[in-house]
């Protein structure tokens, strides 16, 4: 199981890798890839100087980022809809995110009406461990992405049999991780889908490459379980976001493109198509041959 993990880790690490190469224009080989191929989290070079880590657990930069206001507007109509069938006000709605970035979870899901959010700077897996979690009814949160924190997040939120709203990248549907833990469930996870891709707010001093205060490597949308089906049935959407019942009915933009078929299937027509493009402006560009004939000379 630990392998298993790490390769899971690998093969999250390495898409990241891959798409920020791609960003830059660069190309994405193995040599660039080295860094990558042992455990991410023996990396110290991404990681910050134990003298300046202000959390009592190990931060990534990379992994430091603030879930978009809009992204909590998505599923506001769920979480009205649970705090109904629990006869409870949504304001009474306890809400559990087990993983600190800067607090804007509190603010955030404050201001639509959610006050009572437990989110502290505290590791979560030794307060796990100690059997010392908070009372909650609901699981919102955006774990790290990077070595197997997806992984172990989808775990606790299976199997505390809680309404769970969990917002990760697209590519986790196709993981071995995820089959394997949703086996046992009778009702499979559905997801709520943005129309536009979330950009992540990055906090001042963290990996802010070029300046960017906002980052989005990987289309990403929220993966929903525990929740009953006739609530479901009640979750009207919006223009700016979809629910989505199953993994087949995902649209086109949020597919993983690496691992899904259908996905595989559209990627590789596009790059079909930028070839046929790339050759027809060459042809184009190309200066006709110099035909003279005697009358010319």
């Amino acid at each position: 199981m630990k392998k298993e993990r790490k390769d899971e880790a690998k093969s999250i690490a390495l898409e990241m890798l891959h798409w920020m190469k791609e960003k830059e224009g660069q190309p994405s080989t193995t040599t660039n890839k080295r860094k990558l191929d042992s455990d991410t989290s023996d990396q110290p070079s991404k990681k910050f100087k134990e003298e300046e880590n202000p959390y009592p657990y190990l931060v990534v930069p990379e992994d430091h980022c603030e879930t978009p206001l809009v992204a909590y507007q998505h599923i506001l109509p769920l979480l009205a809809l649970i705090a109904e069938d629990m006869k409870i006000e949504k304001s009474s709605l306890k809400i559990y995110d087990p993983y600190y970035c800067e607090g804007r979870v509190k603010q955030n899901l404050g201001e639509l009406g959610f006050p009572h959010v437990y989110n502290e700077r505290e590791d979560f897996y030794a307060v796990q461990k100690a059997n010392k979690l908070p009372d909650f009814d609901v699981i919102i949160t955006n774990p790290p992405y990077s070595t197997d924190h997806i992984q172990q997040c989808l775990h606790f939120c299976i199997s505390s049999k809680k309404p769970w709203f969990l917002l990760v990248p697209n590519f986790v549907y196709s993981k071995e991780y995820y089959k394997y833990e949703c086996t046992s469930l009778l009702d499979p996870p559905c997801f709520v889908v943005p129309e536009v891709r979330y950009q992540y707010v990055t906090p001042k001093g963290y990996h802010q490459k070029n300046n960017k205060k906002k980052t989005s490597p990987f289309p990403s949308f929220w993966y929903v379980g525990a929740v009953d089906g006739h609530l479901l049935d009640r979750y009207e959407g919006s223009k700016e976001c979809r629910l989505v019942r199953e993994e087949k009915d995902l649209p086109a933009p949020v597919l993983d493109k690496m691992n899904d078929p259908l996905g595989k299937k559209i990627r590789n027509a596009k790059k079909r198509n930028k070839s046929k493009l790339r050759k027809k402006n060459k042809q184009t560009e190309t200066p006709p041959p110099n035909n003279q004939t005697d009358n010319d000379q």
